[in-house]
């Protein structure tokens, strides 16, 4: 049996721990409320002996906090009051019994053993179990009146085992049951113990193993006959079979109603009329009867219902199965006649109050879920029925429970989906989750524990091996999840100790006051079981003496572990386990000065676990520390000046690494600050390619936000074409040598937005080792800006290229027919080249011109010479220049002006209205006219051109106003047009912080507007 002992007096709490194991409990200690509260959560006790004045959580708000929780485990307060108010107040509280500080250690054991009694475990004077007899009073037992030499372990397991005659026990529950969690040891301890008591009885003369193991599952007494059953037992078991009875009777209907499916199934065969939707109803029906009927009593049903399903799942049937099917559906028609007794092989199992659990169990039939509610119920197993697994996750949040019991095959989604979705979940991945279907081939049992299931049952349902397992897998989880929270205690309380051993550091008065105080500090915060600090007192012969402890335990036998260390300066570990097969561990740390030891701290644990290489490092540079400051401490006397500047030095040194280490977290926010709001992607992705950074950059780029993305694979980043070759990348990059790396350096790559766009992208990636995991950052850049830039560069280039070939070419021919004399110079035909040769030359130049003019506006090395100018100028200079155009075309200007002043270029302006008149004009029909006109627009002159001409399409009417878009290329050099006029009045226009732009209609004409601020 097993005992809390709650008490932060450390000698206290150390007697009343060696009071109660010379009597054969297991005794765990907690020093403080909370620790104390955090035990009674993960373990069960058969008593809690409470201290009244505890820190963190005091004695009386712990004991109300127990009974609120609904736990019943017995409770002893200790308190120093004799006062019957305090009584009362504890008594009202919660707790069983009370004992006044200080007591007798007799009237305290007669009050555990009281307790005992009155609790939840039997404690009757001698136990008997056929001719094994145990004595609890005097911790004695016997084998057919022979007394059996027992170890403590051994005699606590026979205990367990003929208190709890009838439950089986895993080598996790007997841990817990019989060793503190801090003394835990592996498994093999268990077997060994186990091992020992068998030989004991053996030798004792016993003619069977009276110890059982069930294999897989765990240990327990070996049944005594059947007819040495008691009557309680056999009564509980007739109760059971009734209640499998009643659920039949609840149920029968149904299952003659899939009988009649199956009936009908079989005439459709023989008719060769069955449908698809038939044959999957009947399939269903013969599945849940194969794993149904057994368990209410009818084997033969249950095999008959098993080749129904086999024959149905045949993709055709000939005519000799077809008669088979027909025949076994009769069968199974008088197979669950009511002549068959409904009987139930179920064997009986210990009721353990400490087993509530809540289990929700999802299944299709309903007779399954009712019979497993009867069966796990009287087991304290409150049993959550679910038949549509649609409704598995609302469930699972209503209900919360312990362990998931999960069948194969369910309408609309499988066991086997279902378990892959809670093993995904963070909140539910660690739930355990027990299959139980008629399945039992290796296919199917591969896919459960590929899915992530801990146990895997078949149907029929056996009731002790389901239990039992249930209580296992229960048992297992509530020790694997109280030693994650004991690691993490672990690790908090060696942070405070070694906090708590810098302070004393910095405080130190004298070498051996700070020792005391160090030994005090590790045994007391940080949980070891004893400390002590041996200093060198001779060196040949090497000889050592302690001058400071904290803690009690044998050191003689570990004095050669200390001098080893001493001698090679190194830190040794050493496993003892002379005590009782218990794994201790002592560890002895060197004192060193320059490079040489004289001294040793030996740090003794009864936790196996205790150093690991974080912690043997904290307390190597703990030590370091300490050697260091004895080292000041002996020169305090004589070199006290030195001392005062040496501790001026620490204290400088102390505050630079404040500084380093608050320029480290400075460093640290502005890396991640810069990370934040880069404008580039920065995404970093752990091992399994799962994203664990995406800073503001890449949400930009991609669309999603990063709480969206965090935590799910780069795969939602990708294009799917995309993703497997990256997966093939990012492995090749890990076994590279290199650190980083550009992605995609022979072909492009494409990122993926949220809106399920594509877009071009340059990224490279680095990795990083961190322990055993590798970290990759990938940078990553949208492209698609300078790909359009770098399009139309190409465009310009090749437009430009294109023009300025076609007047070149005009002139290179002309001359070379010129050149080669073939032609008299002062022939027509001459002439006519040369006038060629001069209007390619002037195109070329104009071309020229407006390519240096649009270039030099648009990058600002032309100053725009602004001055206040009338627009009724502006438009008569303009009008003056275009006219004789005009004139020539047989076009009729139409000009309103308007008398305002503007702050304007003046010769820009002029240039941008005859640009627009002249284009109006050649693209105007002769005898036509085109308008002109300015307006106030708020504050705004507003221009106006207007043509009745050919007009715009309606997808040009934006790209007009770009370089070299013309509508008609062939069109545009009959009009001695390059394609740059539009593009240089956008340019003077922004330049103006004005606007332009156009309408138009196809076929009726075309209106240019541009905007002018007044200022």
């Amino acid at each position: 049996m097993k005992i809390l002992v709650v008490e932060d007096d450390t000698l206290f709490g150390q007697m009343l721990a060696a009071i109660l194991s010379n009597l054969n409990y297991a005794v765990e200690v907690a020093t403080d409320g909370e620790e104390a509260w955090d035990l009674i959560q993960y373990y069960s006790y058969d008593l809690v002996l409470l201290d009244v004045l505890l820190p963190s959580l005091d004695g009386i708000s712990l004991c109300r906090r127990i009974r609120e929780h609904g736990l019943q485990m017995p409770i002893l307060l200790v308190t120093g009051c004799n006062d019957s108010h305090d009584k009362a107040v504890g008594l009202n509280a919660g707790a069983d019994d009370y004992v006044v500080k200080p007591f007798d250690e007799e009237e305290l054991v007669a009050r555990i053993h009281a307790l005992l009694r009155r609790g939840a475990v039997s404690s009757q004077p001698v136990l008997e179990y056929g001719d094994l007899r145990l004595y609890p009073a005097n911790c004695e037992a016997t084998y057919c009146n022979e007394i059996l030499t027992l170890t403590p372990k051994e005699y606590a397991l026979l205990e367990l085992f003929m208190r709890n005659s009838k439950r089986l026990f895993s080598c996790g529950m007997i841990l817990e049951q019989l060793w503190s969690f801090q003394d835990v040891p592996g498994e093999e301890a268990v077997r060994t113990h186990i091992k020992g008591l068998r030989q004991k009885f053996k030798a004792a003369g016993a003619e069977t193993d009276l110890i059982e193991t069930v294999y897989g599952i765990g240990y327990r007494l070996k049944a005594i006959h059947k007819s040495k059953l008691s009557t309680p037992n056999l009564k509980a078991k007739q109760k059971t079979l009734s209640s499998v009875a009643e659920i039949w009777q609840k149920y029968k209907g149904r299952v003659r109603e899939q009988v009649d499916t199956l009936a009908q199934a079989a005439f459709a065969l023989i008719n060769k009329n069955l449908d698809n939707e038939l044959r999957s109803v009947a399939l269903s029906h013969a599945h849940t009867l194969a794993g149904s009927l057994l368990t209410f009593g009818f084997p033969e049903g249950s095999k008959i219902a098993a080749q129904l399903e086999k024959l149905l799942k045949l993709k055709s049937l000939d005519i000799q199965e077809v008669n088979k099917f027909g025949t076994l559906v009769k069968a199974l028609e008088q197979a669950i006649e009511p002549s068959h007794e409904t009987t139930s092989v179920t064997e009986e199992l210990e009721l353990d109050e400490r087993a509530v659990a809540r289990i929700l169990v999802v299944d299709d039939d309903p007779k399954i879920l009712a019979v497993l509610e009867t069966l796990l119920a009287p087991w304290g197993l409150q049993v959550f029925p679910l038949d549509n697994p649609q409704n598995f996750h609302i469930k699972l949040q209503e209900v919360l429970p312990d362990l998931v019991i999960l069948d194969v095959e369910m309408p609309q989604i499988s066991g086997i989906e279902l378990c892959q979705q809670v093993r995904s979940d963070g909140n539910w991945n660690d739930l355990p989750i027990l299959f139980l279907t008629v399945h039992n081939d290796a296919e199917i049992i591969n896919q459960v524990f590929t899915a992530g299931a801990d146990d895997f049952v078949s149907k029929p349902i056996i009731g002790p091996e389901l239990v039992t397992r249930i209580l296992n897998r229960l048992e297992r989880n509530k020790l694997r999840l109280f030693h994650a929270q004991a690691n993490i205690r672990q690790i908090n309380r060696m942070l405070k100790a070694l906090s708590a051993c810098n302070k004393s550091l910095l405080r130190a008065q004298n070498e051996l006051d700070l020792l005391s105080d160090i030994c005090k500090i590790l045994t007391e915060i940080g949980k070891y079981k004893s400390v002590w600090v041996d200093l060198l007192e001779t060196e040949v012969p090497l000889k050592i003496v302690t001058v400071a402890s904290n803690g009690d335990v044998a050191r003689d036998n570990l004095l050669k572990i200390g001098i080893k260390a001493i001698e090679t300066a190194k830190t040794c570990v050493f496993e003892d386990k002379s005590t009782d097969l218990e794994k201790n561990t002592l560890i002895s740390i060197p004192l060193i000065s320059n490079h040489k030891a004289f001294g040793v701290i030996n740090i003794y644990s009864n936790d196996s676990n205790a150093f690991n290489n974080e912690s043997v490092g904290q307390l190597e540079q703990l030590t370091a520390d300490l050697a260091y400051s004895i080292i000041l401490l002996r020169r305090e006397q004589e070199r006290t000046n030195e001392l005062i500047q040496v501790n001026q030095t620490l204290q400088c040194e102390l505050e630079r690494r404040l500084e380093i280490q608050e320029a480290l977290r400075n460093s640290q926010a502005l890396f991640a600050g810069i990370v934040s709001i880069a404008d580039d992607a920065i995404i970093s992705i752990d091992s399994n390619q799962r994203i664990t950074l995406f800073n503001s950059g890449a949400e930009k780029i991609f669309g999603y936000l990063a709480k969206e993305v965090l935590g799910q694979p780069l795969d939602l980043l990708l294009p799917q074409r995309y993703t497997k070759i990256h997966r093939q990348h990012v492995s090749e990059f890990e076994t590279s040598p290199n650190q980083s790396r550009k992605m995609a350096e022979r072909r492009e790559i494409y990122g993926k937005r949220k809106d399920g766009t594509e877009f071009p992208a340059e990224a490279s990636i680095s990795k990083l080792k961190l322990g055993d995991e590798t970290v990759y950052t990938v940078y990553l850049q949208d492209v698609s800006d300078r790909k359009q830039i770098e399009r139309m560069k190409n465009e310009f280039i090749s437009v430009v290229s294109h023009e300025l070939r076609t007047p070149l070419t005009s002139i290179h021919g002309s001359l070379g027919m010129l050149a080669s004399g073939l032609l008299k110079p002062d022939s027509q035909q001459s002439q006519r080249l040369l006038q060629i040769a001069t209007d390619s030359t002037e195109r070329l130049v104009r071309l020229i011109n407006d390519v240096l003019d649009i270039e030099r506006i648009e990058s600002g090395r032309v100053k725009m010479s602004k001055q206040i100018c009338n627009t009724a100028d502006l438009i008569s200079e303009a009008v003056n220049v275009i006219q004789p155009l005009a004139d020539k075309a047989g076009i009729v200007l139409s000009v309103t002006k308007l008398s305002i002043n503007v702050w304007v270029d003046s010769d820009r302006i002029v240039q941008t209205l005859t640009n627009l008149l002249s284009n109006a004009i050649k693209f105007s029909k002769p005898d036509t006219t085109v308008w002109v006109e300015a307006r106030q627009q708020g504050k705004e002159v507003l221009f106006i051109v207007k043509d009745n001409g050919r007009g715009i399409p309606f997808d040009k009417l934006e790209i007009i106003f770009e370089r070299f878009q013309q509508l008609d290329a062939s069109d545009a050099r009959r009009q001695d047009g390059t394609g740059l006029g539009l593009a240089i009045c956008k340019s003077i226009i922004q330049q103006h912080n004005g606007n332009i732009w156009v309408e138009s209609t196809l076929g009726e004409g075309s209106t240019f507007y541009f905007t002018i601020p007044f200022e």
